[in-house]
């Protein structure tokens, strides 16, 4: 019994410091995704990319494949950031950023070119009311 109750409170101490360090970001800034977290994103992605964009199959493979090796990129520039705080990550991430776009646009037709571009543009906006507004709020 005493081992089950220990047992109990050593798993809810974990989850607690897993949550309290989620709950944490570093500097201010949004809590950087585990490589895992980063996999789904591009999975997800990948899916609404294929519904917005209308990709045949071929198409969602190539897609597929370039945004879970950025993802994997992504991982590894956050993780090095955290070890180097003199690192600006939001350049980085900018720069893989332009550099996945420059692999994707190729392998979409002129409708699908059209459709990408003002996807990006729109949340490339919300980001930035996003910020603005986040500004605001730190203002007296």
């Amino acid at each position: 019994m005493k081992t089950k109750i220990t047992t109990i409170i050593l798993i809810f101490a974990l989850g607690y410091s897993s949550f309290a360090q989620q709950q944490a970001p570093r500097g201010g800034m949004r809590q950087q995704l585990t490589p895992e977290q980063q996999v789904q994103m591009a999975q997800r992605q990948t899916e609404r990319m294929k519904e917005s964009l209308k990709l045949d199959e071929e198409q969602e493979k190539e897609v597929r494949t370039i945004n879970l090796k950025y993802a994997v990129l992504r991982a590894q520039i956050a993780e090095a950031a955290r070890a180097d705080e003199s690192v600006d990550l939001r350049a980085l991430l900018t720069e893989l950023e332009e550099k996945r776009e420059g692999e994707i646009l190729p392998i979409l037709n002129a409708e699908q070119i059209e459709i990408f571009i003002t996807q990006k543009n729109e949340q490339q906006e919300r980001q930035q009311q996003m910020r603005q507004r986040g500004e605001e709020r730190r203002r007296p």
